[in-house]
């Protein structure tokens, strides 16, 4: 029996869109602001493209693993994940 992870295969597919799009922010952001607007729009680009394969690959976990833990992970994954991504443009 062949297990299906709708949310591996949403990552999987996007993928490959996730690289060109961060090189598109950089460069407009650079057209827009010089070289340090490019490197911030980049970040911010690598932040969202981080924060969609997590969700996906926790929720994929998460569905493996139990219904309790499916509904924690999509309940409350998202706080984690929103904390994370303050904690690093805080640091920034």
């Amino acid at each position: 029996m062949q297990k299906v992870e709708p949310e591996r295969e949403m990552v999987r597919r996007a993928l490959p869109f996730l690289a060109p799009s961060v090189l598109i922010a950089f460069i407009l952001g650079a057209l827009a602001g010089g070289v340090g607007a490019g490197a911030s729009a980049a970040t911010g680009g690598l932040v969202v493209v981080a924060n969609f394969a997590l969700n996906g690959y926790s929720l994929a976990w998460a569905a493996r693993t139990s219904p309790t833990y499916l509904a924690a992970v999509a309940g409350f994954g998202f706080f984690v994940r929103l904390a994370v991504i303050f904690g690093a443009e805080f640091a920034l």
